[in-house]
């Protein structure tokens, strides 16, 4: 059902994003400042429970627990394992948006790859969404435009030399009016 995947995909991308720009609000403003071992670790004993739960619901399926697992899917588990740290890296040392653009880039490489050494197919819709990927990289990475400035308040200065933000002036003159 084409409508039912493409919703599907829509939602999983979208809480994808949630979820990323969450983590990196987390890993940049968290007191504690853990580290990445330490908040990997953390969202992982979170998970456990949830994954032992499946374990027991499903009692191992037709092969039983830990069955059909050769040395190729344990190196693969294992590769999964290490991109989620390089993904925890490259948010805590640069943002959403640079993992978004690292994963697509990523994405885009490996079609290419493997339409070259594979005889993968490589569409037309393949290679637009490739070069889109590659301006979007290239205007990220090669942006000159200065910074936005901060946010500021407007400021008046009475006549003790206090400051004090325009709302508090107003609220002063009501009062002392009554």
């Amino acid at each position: 059902n084409v409508a039912l995947g493409t919703a599907a995909v829509l939602i999983e991308v979208t809480l994808s994003g949630f979820a990323s720009i969450y983590f990196e609000k987390v890993i940049k403003t968290d007191p504690e400042q853990l580290g990445i071992w330490e908040r990997n670790y953390q969202l992982a004993f979170g998970s456990i429970p949830v994954y032992v739960m499946f374990m027991l619901w499903d009692g191992g399926g037709e092969v039983g627990h830990f069955g059909g697992w050769s040395l190729n899917a344990v190196l693969l588990a294992g590769l999964g394992a290490a991109g989620g740290l390089l993904v925890a890296l490259s948010i805590k040392h640069g943002d959403s948006i640079l993992k978004t653009l690292a994963t697509t880039g990523a994405i885009i490489f490996s079609a290419t790859l493997d339409h070259f050494l594979l005889g993968g197919p490589l569409t037309s819709i393949m290679m637009i969404a490739g070069v889109q990927v590659i301006i979007s990289i290239c205007n990220y990475t090669f942006d000159a435009s200065p910074p936005e400035p901060p946010l500021t308040m407007k400021i008046e200065s009475p006549a003790n030399g206090t400051y004090k933000d325009e709302e508090m002036v107003s609220l002063n003159k009501v009062n002392s009016s009554v």
